[in-house]
């Protein structure tokens, strides 16, 4: 199961797993929610970073489809 952070959780943020990656200049480094993990499949989310040149695009763009999908009554989120 995964750690809820809420008032009524007793899971606490020092509970969580800390992981160091090293990374490079020229890496791409994405910070999202399980509302775009839990809708979109990491090749999709891999190749619209690699299509598109601008962060702030590729964002807005995987807000628009993560939402798309999560509001689909069609597809299983």
């Amino acid at each position: 199961m995964p750690f809820q952070l809420g008032t009524d959780s007793s899971d606490r943020p020092e509970h969580a797993e800390r992981v160091e990656v090293p990374v490079e200049v020229g890496d791409v480094v994405l910070l999202a929610t399980d509302g775009v993990w839990d809708n979109m499949f990491e090749d999709e989310i891999k190749n619209m970073v690699e299509e598109i040149d601008v962060p702030q695009e590729v964002a807005n763009r995987l807000a628009e489809k993560a939402i798309r999908i999560g509001r689909s009554e069609g597809q299983p989120t």
